[in-house]
Formats: C-alpha cells, structure tokens, sequence
C-alpha cells in the first residue's frame, strides 16, 4: 500500500490484458477503480474538494 495525495492510503489493485496473436502485442489494456484514486486525493470537509464521492449504482 501506498500513501496518495495528502498522505491517504492508496491500495489500487488493477489488470493489465495484454493481447499477443503471433507473438506480437497487439493490445494492451489496463483496467483500474478510478474511485480508489479519487479517494486517495479525496479533500476535508473544511474545503469542500472531493469532500463527498458517491458511487452510481
């Protein structure tokens, strides 16, 4: 784990798909919760950046 913007945790756990027809890579993607990260970054109540983070259901 490391530490994030204004010294949160950020534990981001990702994948990365990489795609090799014929031994090339023909494809690389990585696939990441931008919620995590925003979290991380995630200001006080006193300033009101970030202070509430909802997730879509």
């Amino acid at each position: 784990m490391g530490l994030g913007f204004r010294g949160r945790p950020y534990n981001q756990k990702y994948i990365s798909v990489v795609e090799t027809p014929d031994g090339k890579i023909s494809r690389y993607v990585d696939f990441w919760n931008p919620q995590v990260a925003a979290e991380s970054m995630r200001g006080s109540e006193d300033d009101g950046v970030f202070s509430t983070i909802v997730a879509n259901d």
